[in-house]
């Protein structure tokens, strides 16, 4: 009897309702919708987030003797190690995550181990506009590394596709995230055993490169569950908060409750996560074009930067060891005497470039 109020716990706790995805780069990036953008070369993080989930959930299962039993699900306290890194077409991601103290397991189990994820997410389309704006593809396995002893996150093997839509400006951004899925089950008779859908939906806001905030709402559906426990339709709302105390490193806080009842949708579910990494980095065109203004020179110098819409970007240009100019609607003007210079050009989100140019 023990053993199945313990499983039943473990399933309303131990992420298979709402897995964080690898983090992605930057203060106050979601935790369950993907983002486009973490197949892009360049763009890779790594973190790690410690959660604390209440469910509001009763169940009611069965003993030996089949006498129905009403159940309080707790609570749980657990670690979520996650990485992403881009190769360029196709990325690759983990999520891993380790469960330190659930209250309605009466043996002492220590750490135990849930289930592991990993991630292939697919860089399916860019469009040329201001921003990043695109079109990602995302392959999930679910391997059941839980620790069966004690059936906390010991479901079965699953595997599931999601489809992302979304971007990021200079100021706000979101994505649409639907995910299709299978597991099996391992732990109690087709009670994990299910096919199920989820619609994850983020927004954030960023005024500046190191703050941000955001926030999140997720659906499930389990149309064929083996259970009336599993087949109800759970849902969660988060908000999110952060900020990088210096480049690469964000100290993240997102706290929420569930909107609609089900497994997976705690009472109240709070994350603290900190991530390492950096964002994929756009290159700018930049186009320089040199005018004599009197043979042999001075030369002034002409400086074109454009994102890939062509929109002029704001930019600083440094050349020939003079003070930084400026860009004023995407050009700038140095003047330069002949002989040979390395230009640079730098803008907040693009990568930063140089050129050689020879006058005279």
């Amino acid at each position: 009897m023990t053993l199945l109020l313990v499983a039943t716990a473990a399933l309303a706790v131990d992420g298979h309702g709402a897995p964080i995805v690898p983090c992605a780069p930057g203060p106050a990036a979601p935790s369950v919708a993907w983002m486009p953008g973490s197949a892009e070369r360049g763009s890779w993080s790594t973190c790690l987030s410690m959660e604390y989930a209440r469910s509001p959930l009763t169940a009611t299962v069965v003993d030996a003797a089949d006498t129905e039993t009403l159940s309080l699900i707790g609570s749980a306290t657990g670690l979520h190690a996650g990485m992403v890194y881009g190769f360029g077409r196709v990325g690759l991601g983990v999520e891993i995550p380790a469960w330190l103290a659930i209250d309605s397991q009466p043996e002492d189990s220590g750490a135990t181990l849930g289930d592991a994820r990993v991630y292939l997410p697919v860089g399916l389309h860019r469009a040329k506009v201001t921003g990043a704006l695109g079109v990602d593809g995302v392959a999930e396995l679910v391997l059941p590394t839980g620790n069966p002893e004690f059936y906390v996150g010991a479901g079965g093997a699953g595997v599931a596709t999601h489809l992302v839509l979304g971007g990021q400006g200079e100021r706000l951004g979101g994505s649409v995230d639907l995910g299709v899925g299978y597991q099996g089950g391992d732990t109690l008779e087709g009670l994990d055993t299910r096919l199920w859908t989820r619609l994850s939906l983020a927004g954030t806001w960023r005024p500046s490169s190191r703050v941000g905030a955001g926030a999140e709402v997720w659906f499930q559906v389990s149309p064929l569950a083996g259970s009336e426990l599993l087949a109800g339709s759970p849902g969660e709302a988060l908000l999110h908060a952060g900020f990088s105390p210096w480049s690469r490193l964000s100290l993240d806080i997102a706290g929420g409750t569930a909107i609609t009842p089900g497994v997976g949708a705690a009472a109240a579910r709070a994350y603290l996560r900190a991530s390492y990494g950096v964002g994929a980095e756009r290159a700018p065109a930049v186009v320089i074009e040199p005018v004599v203004v009197a043979p042999p020179g001075p030369y002034d110098v002409i400086v074109s930067v454009r994102d890939e819409a062509g929109q002029p970007v704001a930019a600083t240009i440094l050349g020939a060891g003079d003070a930084p100019v400026s860009t004023t609607g995407g050009e700038a003007r140095l003047a330069l005497s002949p002989g040979r210079f390395e230009v640079t050009v730098s803008a907040d989100g693009f990568a930063t470039q140089s050129r050689t140019v020879d006058l005279g």
